[in-house]
């Protein structure tokens, strides 16, 4: 599993598919579908804010994406690391558990660390960044529709405006990695 593709498996939270350009991207705020029990809505309403809030840095981004091309490399490599990462097991049910699933995954602690990327920076910022430049892109939907979909705040939607010339190379690559 490649690129952007990754990171969607990777960093989903509530189960909606969208198609269309970058759609892998837009999937990195939807996809894995949560328990349907009672704590469920709590804990994404809770993620939804975490992802919000998360602030996003160009900094923060660039190590992110060196990470993200890593984990891409051992996954096209290590058939097992792969499985891991397409499996429903590395999902978990909400933030926290992704991140701490992560954590517990050898491979995957080790290339975070190496990249200085915290298991909640690839998991909240991931989201962050993705709902953000879903939503400054507007992608698919009006504006207000995204809004409810993908929780970005103003400040990191006013970001991602502000350094699209930066980000967007970065996000054709996660994109080309996906291509067939």
């Amino acid at each position: 599993m490649s690129g952007l593709l990754m990171m969607a498996r990777m960093i989903s939270a509530n189960g909606k598919r969208v198609s269309g350009a970058l759609s892998i991207a837009l999937a990195l705020c939807a996809g894995a579908p949560r328990a349907a029990h009672a704590g469920a809505a709590s804990i994404a309403a809770a993620d939804d804010a975490a992802v919000a809030a998360y602030p996003l840095t160009m900094a923060g981004l660039k190590r992110y994406f060196a990470a993200v091309r890593f984990l891409q490399k051992l996954a096209a490599a290590d058939p097992s690391f792969k499985a891991f990462m397409e499996s429903d097991a590395a999902l978990g049910e909400g933030q926290s558990d992704r991140e701490k699933i992560l954590q517990s995954n050898p491979k995957m602690a080790a290339i975070l660390r190496a990249n200085k990327v915290t298991a909640r920076d690839y998991v909240v910022g991931g989201r962050a960044l993705a709902a953000a430049y879903i939503v400054s892109k507007k992608l698919g939907e009006s504006s207000a529709e995204l809004r409810k979909a993908f929780p970005a705040s103003d400040a990191q939607v006013a970001f991602v405006k502000a350094h699209e010339v930066e980000l967007d190379p970065y996000m054709r690559e996660m994109d080309a990695e996906d291509a067939p």
